[in-house]
């Protein structure tokens, strides 16, 4: 019966671990920081998304924005991180960090190639992230707004993003976590008190779903993607242990 109970706790702990989609840094690790260089890139494009009943209902539409939303995310990040940390400029191509893909190798890459700055000790990188959407086998990205749901009616708004703490010197990940609101629970990516996703999100009403793809409609929803992304983000720099 003990070693039943302690399955049960052993299998628990990495449901939740999976759900937070965390990486826990080490003391070691977090001793030797003492000097930070941020790095945003979620904010150049925002996604109209419908989830259709059957396959041949889905469409997506990518639509460039300039909302200065990583400059926003920088500004964040940094009066969070300068309570702790000496917070220093980088210069970096942001198109190179830009992608989907938030594995370690590949931010590796991106950061032996593209950025540069004078003795920090990490990198605090932001990247957009994929975000399933309740039971589908669709998935949302970064910033953006999704028709869907069981009725294939319901509207929410979502900034899915990472936050990964790279080692400058090794380029090697210390620690990673995806952004989620406080108090959201796992249960929510099941339409129980959430969205139908594990990131920020935010349930509309049909009359904020955009009926063009023109930028000036779609920028009636930059407050709604700024409030989540400044709800969230100090709970993700919590979950890589960075803030208290």
């Amino acid at each position: 019966m003990g070693s039943m109970r302690r399955l049960a706790a052993i299998g628990c702990a990495l449901l939740l671990s999976a759900y937070a989609g965390m990486g826990v840094v080490t003391a070691a690790k977090a001793q030797g920081i003492k000097r930070v260089g941020i790095i945003s890139a979620i904010g150049d494009q925002f996604e109209i998304r419908k989830i259709g009943v059957m396959v041949f209902g889905n469409e997506l539409a990518s639509v460039p924005i300039q909302w200065g939303i990583d400059d926003l995310v920088t500004a964040k990040a940094r009066a969070l991180l300068s309570r702790r940390f000496e917070v220093r400029p980088v210069s970096y191509q942001r198109s190179a960090f830009a992608s989907l893909s938030d594995s370690e190798h590949a931010l590796s890459d991106a950061l032996r190639a593209s950025a540069s700055a004078q003795g920090v000790d990490a990198y605090v990188v932001i990247t957009r992230s994929l975000n399933k959407f309740g039971t589908t086998n669709q998935y949302v990205a970064g910033l953006g707004i999704v028709s869907g749901g069981p009725l294939n009616s319901d509207i929410f708004a979502h900034a899915t993003y990472t936050v990964t703490v790279m080692d400058a010197r090794e380029f090697a990940r210390i620690s990673y976590a995806a952004a989620s609101l406080p108090g959201t629970s796992f249960l929510s990516s099941w339409g129980l008190g959430g969205c139908y996703l594990h990131g920020p999100c935010r349930k509309l009403e049909a009359s904020a779903f955009p009926t063009s793809h023109d930028p000036a409609q779609v920028a009636k929803l930059k407050s709604i993607i700024v409030d989540l992304i400044e709800q969230s983000l100090p709970e993700a720099l919590r979950k890589v242990q960075l803030v208290d």
